[in-house]
């Protein structure tokens, strides 16, 4: 009962605190996100797992990584379990750096034992990786490259992202491939780069694969061919990306690769609106405002453009600014209220991420 009652406190004083932030209001799920940091800070680990594997599971890399060290050290569980550590390493890993360097920093600031924390993974790992598993191989060098729990050192990560890489670990492969791609430890080679991204495409990668559309399209390391970018931009929109959804719509909206189909269009993009996805967003609300691919909807347009402004950036918000100039004509005040209102409660669909 105990632990029941400081939970419920913890998420009212964390979420009192972050509503009288100055920066407004915070989505439901980095609320939920610092709730189960601030549990973790606080060794309420049953409290940090709850709150944490919702988030992970949908991408978050930080949380990946706090229930990596729960599980690698065993916190508020009979021992250590090293294969679900692996695991939610291997989703942060997968979901990119920025986010785990920023949880190494925080914890650094708060936790004594942080750096303890993640040296007791490194040893894990440093014990596996050279007797051949491509698990800890890929983390190992992740970690390595990161500078989480040891020296950073992207050479040394590259070296052991390339190890795992040749045992078949998907995600390795796609490192491998982006650093070849913008010449990151090693020269840059755009061919070579397109060879590791067809192995981890071929074992169903969808980064991967969206980014062998990318090239195809754009005639890098590859002959250009707008059908071969078609089909790796299918393959990627079908794994649920949406970056591949968007890049398909973009083909079938100019007939690249592709037959020319406004309504294929439009579909693609509206699966990757539904991820959250900025850009496609706009494009469905430009859509609707003209009645392309679907049927002419203004209030649907302006629900999207809304919804478009949580998550555009750069010439997006601009480009959403001019849009809105030919939507609200067509939209009455009382509608634009309750459209907003239908758009703050609107949750995207986030697809599970799985290393």
């Amino acid at each position: 009962m105990q632990c029941f009652r400081r939970s419920r406190l913890l998420r009212a004083a964390v979420v009192l605190g972050l509503a009288g932030a100055a920066t407004g209001a915070a989505t439901p799920s980095r609320a939920d996100f610092m709730i189960g940091f601030e549990a973790f800070r606080i060794s309420e680990y049953g409290v940090a797992l709850n709150e944490l594997r919702p988030e992970a599971e949908t991408g978050d890399g930080g949380a990946a990584v706090v229930l990596a060290l729960i599980y690698a050290n065993g916190y508020g569980r009979p021992a250590p379990d090293m294969a679900a550590a692996m695991r939610w390493f291997e989703v942060a890993a997968a979901t990119g750096d920025d986010a785990a360097r920023s949880i190494n920093g925080a914890l650094t600031g708060i936790r004594r034992n942080a750096t303890q924390e993640f040296e007791s993974t490194i040893a894990w790992l440093t014990y596996a990786a050279p007797l051949g598993d491509v698990r800890a191989q890929f983390v190992l060098g992740w970690l390595t490259n990161a500078g989480l729990g040891t020296r950073r050192d992207a050479a040394a990560g590259l070296a052991w992202m390339r190890r795992a890489a040749e045992g078949g670990h998907a995600v390795a492969a796609y490192r491998v491939a982006s650093a070849y791609l913008e010449g990151t430890g090693v020269p840059k080679d755009e061919r070579e780069a397109a060879v590791w991204f067809t192995r981890a495409g071929d074992a169903g990668h969808a980064p991967s694969q969206a980014a062998l559309a990318y090239l195809y399209a754009a005639g890098r390391g590859v002959a250009a061919d707008y059908g071969q970018a078609a089909a790796w931009a299918r393959r990627a929109a079908e794994h649920g990306l949406a970056e591949g959804q968007f890049f398909l719509a973009g083909l079938y909206a100019n007939g690249y690769g592709v037959t020319k189909d406004e309504g294929d269009a439009f579909s693609w993009y509206y699966r990757a609106a539904q991820q959250n996805y900025g850009p496609a967003q706009l494009r469905v609300a430009q859509m609707f405002a003209a009645g392309a691919g679907a049927p002419q909807d203004y209030g649907e347009a302006y629900f999207w453009l809304v919804v478009s402004t949580f998550s555009s950036v750069g010439q997006d918000a601009a480009r959403a600014a001019q849009l809105r100039d030919q939507i609200v004509p067509h939209v009455s005040e009382r509608d634009q209220t309750t459209i907003e209102g239908r758009a703050l409660a609107w949750k995207p669909v986030a697809p599970r991420v799985t290393p």
